[in-house]
């Protein structure tokens, strides 16, 4: 059974496999692995809410005919600056059985993993 670790970020990441003794993958800078568990980071925000034009060309100008604006599923994209974690996280779900939920110990951290998770599709046991 493949466990996977996400962690929120890349320096909580790095502690729970040294705790693990989980040894870094060299040809992959960030990822940690052994026959057990394969440890990733989110590295904080790696998703963004999508922007008003993203919904329509309606909102590309600023109008009080179009406010507020409100739609019926609020929807994220993928920050382009950190999408090599999306791609990451996403190719170690797909080797996954189970994942362990390391996102920090607030709101916001329960949400960056949760949100991730549910962008990828995942609805294995976590």
């Amino acid at each position: 059974m493949t466990q996977l670790v996400i962690a929120e970020k890349s320096k909580m990441a790095k502690k729970i496999a040294t705790a693990l003794g989980v040894p870094p993958v060299p040809s992959e800078r960030g990822l940690y692995a052994n026959e057990t568990y394969r440890i990733v980071s989110c590295e904080g925000h790696i998703l963004e809410d999508f922007m008003p034009d993203d919904y329509s060309d309606d909102f590309k100008k600023w109008s009080l005919e179009t406010l507020p604006i409100n739609p019926e599923q609020w929807k994220l994209k993928i920050s382009e600056s950190k999408k090599r974690y999306v791609i990451r996280i996403q190719k170690e779900l797909a080797k996954a059985n189970e994942i362990i939920h390391l996102g920090d110990p607030d709101d916001e951290g329960q949400a960056i993993v949760d949100d991730v998770l549910k962008f990828l599709g995942w609805n294995g046991p976590t």
